[in-house]
């Protein structure tokens, strides 16, 4: 069939392959086709664009690109080149003008005009984006098929695709509504609010319920970590809202409470046990101390509270030297009852020579450690009226020296226990012990998952 070529006009044309299969055909426009092929003097090419099967209950439709664009007569979709719809009713058209007719059965989220190039409307182009990501080359609508892979062909249940489609659409039109109404907010804050404040209030946005737990839920099931910035104004949001969820929710609040308890136990014991590795100064074992106050708690066995670190306890001499400083002076925070703590490295010796077979002096620097405790707390003493009174009680001062590693040879390790347990007042604890306390604490915290569904009866909070 023929066609006079003229520059803005497109054309059609019915090829039969045989009295049930029919095919159509598409030319561009001559100026199209000019733009895309500037150098060719010739007629514009025809591109397959449809195809009418009967026999098979199948319409067949290649969507190409059809408008002014160097990708002329390409696949819009490559490389998805074809979309077909089985079982759909099917007409043969037998003149161009037949053809968007012919094609009026598909679902509505397709074009049934040949001028567009057929395909898929654009609010439901995801579709299609996810389709190309696959690399997938068909997609089959069914009427008659289950949704399946076959090869390179991606078969879709009409009832499944008219879900999803319907979807799309509610997305579409929501964010549509969105937009529309955040252009509004902007154009109102802009023009008036920003120009005339005294008579036009600002126009915040709208907090839509329940966007916070979507967005996080779909952080989470992406693995993506929520940004500094998020993750901030959340904890401050919190916070804030803490009285509101213990009132409503406790349960929640206790949940989150363990779960930050465990999750800054997780890491203050990975960091522990990474500095127990390294050659480090007192001074980085007292910070650490001294930014986890809790852990002072744990070496007493009761609740404490730091009146200061480097406290100067007195025996300053005339010319002002010799001031006796203690690492920490805590106090009981029930009984009020003062104490000392005094931290050494971890690598400081527990052990010395032998004094006989199997059995082991005392390194001198934990005695010296000792004698130096002692020391301190003799100084507050003396200067407990001038210095300390106003902190606490002195009746019975407790000291405590965290120092060195647990021996781990048994003789080395039976001496160190008989040494320490012989001490009155001064209780030593290694740098292991102190660890292993982290992680009984941890693991009392951590839940344990039930082997069986709890009683009725039972308290779940």
């Amino acid at each position: 069939m023929a066609h006079d070529v003229s520059g803005s006009e497109e054309h059609l044309e019915i090829r039969p392959k045989s009295s049930t299969d029919v095919s159509v055909y598409f030319q561009p426009s001559l100026d199209a086709w000019r733009y895309a092929h500037p150098t060719d003097d010739g007629d514009p090419q025809w591109a397959e664009i449809a195809r009418f099967d009967a026999s098979s209950s199948t319409i067949h439709t290649y969507p190409i690109r059809t408008g002014r664009s160097f990708r002329l007569l390409h696949p819009k979709y490559d490389p998805l080149c074809e979309i077909a719809f089985e079982d759909f009713p099917i007409e043969l058209p037998s003149a161009p003008g037949d053809v968007e007719r012919c094609l009026r059965s598909l679902p509505p989220a397709f074009y049934t005009e040949p001028s567009f190039g057929l395909g898929v409307k654009a609010r439901f182009r995801a579709l299609l984006g996810v389709l190309r990501q696959n690399v997938f080359k068909r997609l089959v609508i069914s009427r008659r098929q289950s949704t399946a892979l076959d090869g390179d062909t991606l078969i879709v249940a009409e009832r499944d695709f008219r879900s999803i489609a319907n979807e799309l659409g509610t997305i579409a039109d929501r964010f549509s509504r969105q937009s529309l109404n955040e252009r509004s907010r902007h154009a109102h804050n802009e023009l008036l609010w920003k120009l005339l404040p005294e008579r036009f209030p600002r126009k915040e946005p709208p907090h839509r319920k329940g966007a916070l737990a979507t967005f996080i839920d779909q952080a989470r099931r992406a693995g993506d970590s929520l940004s500094a910035t998020d993750s901030g104004a959340l904890l401050e949001h919190v916070a804030k809202d803490a009285s509101r969820i213990a009132r409503n929710n406790p349960r929640q609040l206790y949940k989150l409470q363990r779960d930050f308890e465990l999750a800054g136990l997780d890491e203050l014991i990975s960091r522990f046990e990474g500095d127990l590795t390294k050659t480090l100064p007192e001074s980085h074992w007292q910070r650490l101390l001294r930014g986890n106050p809790f852990i002072l708690s744990m070496l007493f066995g009761n609740p404490i509270v730091v009146v200061t670190d480097q406290a100067h306890v007195g025996g300053t001499t005339l010319d002002g030297s010799g001031e006796t400083i203690v690492d920490f002076l805590v106090a009981n925070s029930c009984t009020r009852s003062l104490a000392l703590v005094e931290i050494k490295r971890p690598d400081t010796p527990l052990t010395g020579g032998k004094f006989r077979e199997g059995r082991f002096k005392p390194s001198p620097d934990i005695n010296g450690t000792v004698i130096q405790i002692i020391d301190q707390r003799y100084e507050l003493l003396v200067n407990y009226n001038a210095r300390a009174r106003e902190h606490g009680t002195a009746h019975a001062v407790d000291c405590v020296i965290v120092a060195g590693r647990t021996p781990p040879a048994n003789d080395a390790l039976a001496s160190f226990e008989m040494y320490r347990s012989s001490l009155r007042d001064v209780r030593i604890l290694t740098f292991d012990e102190v660890l292993m306390k982290l992680r009984t604490l941890r693991d009392y915290l951590r839940p344990t998952p039930r082997t069986e569904p709890p009683r009725p009866h039972e308290d779940l909070f």
